[in-house]
């Protein structure tokens, strides 16, 4: 056994707990992408992992992490080529502890003292009665933005509008099927709900004013392709953070749009 396993120094134990810790919130926010990058298991199966728990996955709450982090037990893995650690990190949902969590490993490279996680896979777990007593933290939504975001220099042609304007309502009202299946966006998890679902403020059709807060330019495809950008409005927050980025195509007979990604800038 490597001997900076023994008995770890708080230092070590700190940089431990933060990286599992980012992989907590990985995995509540659904990072599948980036998780898949650090795992035994393709982004598709993370996804479907996630989805088993049968509710909307949330941040552990203050209290129930640092309880998890004075308890978590690292145990070392026989057999690595690597030092190697790992644990089972709770996963939550709206009203406490889940019935699954997440098989983790801590691995230390030769060259850093600040670990490499992997996810391995995942496992059934019995939550104690005192943490499923632990609802998540209340969502707050955003407040409305102090500074807002320039206007745009090149604001979306009027033609453009109700095109763009039709696609908004329909990630308002969540047709992220309908979406894909039109060929809008093509994985609309990835490019959209995600970061939409993130933000804890429903989105809202666009008001008049919000092509204020849009830009165009020609891209890089050659003539007709055109990249966009479009400041998308919130119930709480109004004119938000979320944007919508796409590619406009114009025939001159006929507008086609495809989202590359709904995102915080």
């Amino acid at each position: 056994m490597d001997p900076r396993h023994d008995a770890p120094d708080p230092g070590e134990r700190s940089r431990q707990l933060l990286v599992l810790r980012m992989v907590s919130s990985l995995l509540a926010n659904r990072e599948v992408g980036l998780l898949a990058m650090s795992s035994d298991l393709s982004a598709d199966q993370l996804r479907g992992e996630l989805e088993a728990v049968g509710a909307p996955l949330r941040e552990i709450p203050h209290g129930a992490w640092e309880e998890f982090a004075d308890r978590v037990e690292l145990r070392p893995v026989p057999g690595a080529a690597l030092p190697t650690l790992e644990t089972v990190v709770p996963l939550w949902t709206e009203s406490g502890g889940a019935s699954r969590g997440a098989r983790v490993r801590l691995i230390t490279p030769e060259d850093s003292d600040l670990e490499d996680y992997w996810v391995s896979g995942f496992v059934d777990v019995t939550p104690g009665s005192e943490w499923l007593a632990i609802p998540a933290d209340p969502i707050v939504p955003p407040e409305p933005l102090e500074v807002l975001p320039s206007r745009g220099e090149h604001p979306v042609p009027e033609r453009w509008r109700p095109v763009l304007s039709e696609i908004v309502h329909r990630l308002v009202v969540e047709d992220y099927e309908g979406l894909q299946r039109d060929g809008i966006v093509t994985d609309v998890e990835e490019a959209a709900t995600k970061w939409i679902e993130a933000y804890h403020d429903p989105l809202v059709d666009l008001p008049d004013s919000a092509w204020e807060w849009s830009d165009c330019y020609p891209g890089y495809e050659g003539p007709g392709h055109y990249d966009v950008l479009l400041s998308l409005w919130t119930a709480h927050q109004g004119l938000s953070l979320l944007t919508m980025e796409a590619n406009v195509v114009d025939s001159g007979d006929d507008i086609r749009v495809e989202i590359f990604s709904v995102h915080v800038m």
